[in-house]
Order: C-alpha cells, then structure tokens, then sequence
C-alpha cells in the first residue's frame, strides 16, 4: 500500500514511486516542485506568509502558520534524512512555549482532517528539548505501531518510554512513545 508522504521539515529525501524501480529525489534544494503546502488558515497551495521557502540549498519553514508540506505524489519504501536548527522567530501561539514541529509519514485522508491542520498518520515529534517522540495523528483506529517500551515516571506523570530489550507494546490514536533521552523534567517552556 502507498500513501502520501506528509512532511514539515526535511534536508534531504530520496523515495521510490509505487511500482517503479528507481529511486526520486524530491527535494532538489531549487524549489517545491514536488510538493504543495496545507494551511489550516489557508488552504492547499495557498502560503500568502511564505511559511515553506527554500533559500541556499535549504528547505526553511518559518513556523508562521500551522499546516504542512506534503509530496503531490503517492511514495513507498521511502529513506528520509533530516538535519535541522530552530530559527530565530518564534509565532503566536508558542512564544512563551517550546518550539514545536515534526514530520509526519504515511499519511492517508484529506488535507485538514486532523486538526483542520493535517492528514492522519504516523508523527515524529521536533519539540524543543523532547524531540524524538512518536504518535499517531488523528483517531484512525488502523493507525497502530510496536515498539519495546517501558513505563516510567516522567515528571509529575508517568510515561511510556523506548527501551531496547523491553517488551512489545502496541500503540494506537492518543497514545504517544517517548524518546529514551527524554528529561524526565521536562517542561513545555
């Protein structure tokens, strides 16, 4: 099964189209010729902010409006490489508030049914200071993963942390894996 390839930050991905053999380069460093944007305020293909722009080689996402970048192509057996760093401005409503942004892959659904802001699938959370963890975007019950796992306190809460060796878990909608390195004492500031 294909699905779209949603994502809101990369540097470099290379992917194979459904039912072809060689591999695609989606991001050439030139431009977005291979994607179009989402906006919840928006819509799709409208970014009146320039919110996805690409400058010296980089894609560069200035965090402006929520929504995202999303391949205009079905994709399988995908490789995803990503570098990234915060920049400097940090939007309403999070300026008070850890920078938040992640990538989300194996998408299904239309454009805004979660959140009005995104599809439905799999994210890796880029949270300032606690990226890493995984969830499901939306409450699609065919949305499932397993990963070894353990319950530990985190903070004032407990949580269910990677741990190689641990147990099989089963994780589905509203259900979050935290990273390993995670501080147990974060805070969302």
């Amino acid at each position: 099964m294909t699905r779209p390839l949603g994502l809101l930050m990369l540097s470099a991905l290379v992917v194979s189209p459904a039912r072809a053999a060689d591999p695609v380069p989606l991001f050439d460093g030139k431009d977005l010729g291979k994607w179009y944007t989402f906006l919840r305020d928006h819509g799709k293909d409208k970014d009146p902010n320039g919110s996805f722009s690409v400058k010296d080689g980089v894609l560069r996402i200035s965090g402006q409006d929520f929504g995202g970048l999303l391949t205009k192509d079905d994709y399988a057996d995908y490789k995803l490489e990503a570098e990234w760093a915060w920049g400097g401005k940090v939007w309403p409503p999070r300026e008070k508030t850890a920078r938040d942004s992640g990538i989300l892959v194996r998408c299904t659904g239309p454009d805004g049914a979660v959140s009005k802001t995104w599809m439905e699938g799999l994210q890796c959370n880029m949270l300032e200071g606690a990226t890493g963890d995984i969830s499901i975007t939306g409450s699609n019950k065919a949305y499932t993963f397993k990963a070894e796992a353990e319950e530990r306190p985190s903070g004032k809460k407990t949580g269910t942390y990677w741990k190689a060796g641990a147990p099989a878990r089963e994780f589905g909608p509203g259900s979050r894996l935290l990273w390993s390195g995670r501080d147990p004492n974060w805070q969302n500031v």
